[in-house]
């Protein structure tokens, strides 16, 4: 019979960092894996700063701007309201 405690102690082991780190370090991809993967899906002639070839619609492009003051760099804004993620850059942008 699985009782409560049974389930726990086993989930426990089973996803302890012990057991768990050498099973999904044999299952992380590499370097090269990365690399073919992006190369199977991007466009020739891609440019993430001039081209949308997925028709994106502009909005949802990467921008740089200007940034308020007393935000440090590194932090993430959120902007609830606009629905937009700033990520603060060296420099203010």
């Amino acid at each position: 019979m699985l009782t409560r405690r049974h389930f726990i102690q086993t989930t426990a082991a089973l996803f302890s960092a012990s057991i768990s780190s050498p099973l999904l370090a044999d299952t992380w991809p590499t370097e090269a894996e990365k690399a073919a993967w992006d190369a199977q899906i991007t466009p020739p002639g891609y440019n993430p700063a001039t081209s949308n070839p997925w028709g994106l619609h502009p909005r949802f492009l990467p921008q740089r701007v200007i940034t308020k003051d007393g935000l440090v760099a590194g932090d993430i804004h959120v902007d609830a309201v606009a629905r937009y993620l700033y990520h603060i850059e060296e420099g203010g942008t």
